[in-house]
């Protein structure tokens, strides 16, 4: 969303307005929901409703942005002039709809890209290559800022077994199921949780010292824990380890390690430093 020249109150109540509800009273709820063009040339002498938002305004111009006849956001001018816009106006207003329609288009479908390449399809939860160039930017930040992280391994007891009893689409479903736990229960766009390998998920906390990581990390446990019977009696074996300036294959091994150690002492538990 983009405007200039409405003040800010203004905006705040476009916003709240329905689009469907309001089509046939908002010039650009009209156009957005006909993919129709609409100019109201005085707003005060008009037989169509038109929503008072900015008692100011007499000339409406709506425009429609589309994409092969898909409607995907809309344009709309102002005046406090009567009549302020002319045919050429709306001609030229239409062709630049169209190229905003074009380069909106490509912003999402590169977005979309970028989302699948760092994206673990059947998780949807980052992948192994979004892991590894994150580890390395907070590795780079903690030596130069002193800034503290942790990093969490976390493997899944007992999850041979669901593949071997029960099949593979049995075992994507509990992994699915853990993507989602693990994502529900950490800081939103800040946490980052990873597919780190087959039943193997990894967690940077970033700017947290190792006790608030391994609480974050009992929460977590605990969910998977309570899930168990829905998991076919999945729990998790949790590595955790906070960054004191080791290299990166140093530090992702010893916290590989830890997990481990909590997996042999029976499992469903975190093994810290």
């Amino acid at each position: 969303q983009y405007h200039i020249g409405y003040e800010e109150n203004i905006i705040k109540k476009y916003k709240k307005i329905n689009i469907k509800t309001y089509k046939d009273e908002t010039n650009i709820c009209y156009a957005i929901t006909t993919g129709k063009t609409n100019y109201i040339s005085d707003t005060k002498n008009t037989q169509s409703k038109y929503l008072g938002i900015n008692p100011s305004i007499h000339s409406s111009l709506a425009i429609p942005i589309k994409f092969k006849e898909k409607v995907i956001g809309g344009i709309l001018l102002e005046s406090k002039e009567i009549n302020k816009f002319q045919d050429e106006d709306i001609e030229l207003l239409e062709a630049v709809a169209d190229e905003f329609a074009i380069a909106i288009t490509n912003a999402t479908l590169y977005e979309k890209t970028v989302q699948f390449s760092i994206e673990d399809a059947l998780t949807k939860v980052y992948n192994y290559r979004y892991f590894y160039t994150q580890i390395q930017k907070e590795t780079e930040m903690s030596k130069r800022y002193k800034i503290p992280f942790s990093l969490a391994i976390i493997d899944l007891d007992n999850f041979k077994k669901i593949n071997d009893t029960y099949g593979h689409l049995i075992g994507d479903s509990a992994l699915r199921k853990i993507g989602e736990i693990l994502k529900d229960n950490v800081r939103n766009d800040i946490d980052i949780v990873c597919r780190y390998g087959g039943d193997e998920f990894a967690v940077i906390f970033p700017n947290i010292k190792l006790e608030k990581a391994i609480l974050a990390l009992e929460r977590l446990r605990g969910k998977i824990h309570n899930c168990k019977n829905e998991l076919y009696n999945t729990t998790a074996s949790i590595g955790v380890r906070e960054y004191k300036g080791e290299n990166i294959k140093e530090f992702v091994s010893h916290t590989d390690k830890l997990m481990y150690k909590a997996k042999k002492l029976g499992g469903d538990r975190i093994i810290s430093p």
